[in-house]
C-alpha cells in the first residue's frame, strides 16, 4: 500500500521501503553533530549540486561518499553526507574538455526528427526509447537537467 495518495507525488513509497533504505543508509554512518558544518543532508546537497538522490545514494552504497547521522536527528533528514565527497563526486561527473565540441556537432531529436519526417506523433522519441538508434542522453543546455538528446522545449 502506497505511503500517500497525493495525486503530486510520483512515486508513493510503501513505509516498509522508506525504513529499509533508512535502515540501510544507517549501517555505515557516523556520528555527526548537528552542527558540523562539513555535512550536509542528502537534500540540501542534491539541491546545490544537482547531483540526483538516487546517485548520491548509489554513491554512499559504492562507498564513494560518507555518510553521517546527525545526533539528535531521527529519519532521513538526520542522514548527511560530507560536503568535499560530494563536491568530488561532482567533479567527476563534469564533462571533459572535448565535451562542448562533441554538443555542439550533435543535433537534438527533434530537429533530426523534424528532418526525416518522423516529428509527428512522437515516432523517433519512441525509437530512441526502444534503443533503435544511438542518441544519447546529455544535460539540456539551459537548465543542465539531463535529458534524453533531443528533447525539447517546443516538444509538447
Amino acid at each position: 500500500m502506497p505511503r500517500t495518495r497525493v495525486a503530486k507525488v510520483k512515486n508513493p513509497w510503501r513505509v516498509s521501503d522508506g525504513l529499509a533504505l533508512l535502515a540501510e543508509l544507517q549501517t555505515s554512518a557516523v556520528d555527526v553533530a548537528e552542527d558540523d558544518d562539513e555535512w550536509e543532508t542528502l537534500l540540501l546537497s542534491r539541491k546545490r549540486t544537482r547531483i540526483t538522490l538516487i546517485e548520491l545514494i548509489e554513491a554512499i552504497r559504492a562507498q564513494r561518499l560518507a555518510v553521517g547521522q546527525q545526533v539528535g536527528i531521527f529519519g532521513f533528514h538526520g542522514i548527511v553526507v560530507l560536503k568535499r565527497d560530494v563536491e568530488r563526486l561532482q567533479r567527476s561527473r563534469e564533462p571533459g574538455p572535448h565535451a562542448h565540441a562533441c554538443a555542439k556537432s550533435m543535433v537534438s531529436a527533434a530537429e533530426f526528427g523534424r528532418s526525416v519526417g518522423l516529428r509527428d506523433n512522437g515516432h523517433f522519441l519512441a525509437l530512441i526509447e526502444f534503443r533503435l538508434n544511438n542518441a544519447i542522453r546529455r544535460p539540456h543546455d539551459c537548465s543542465c537537467e539531463r535529458a534524453p538528446a533531443g528533447s525539447s522545449p517546443e516538444r509538447g
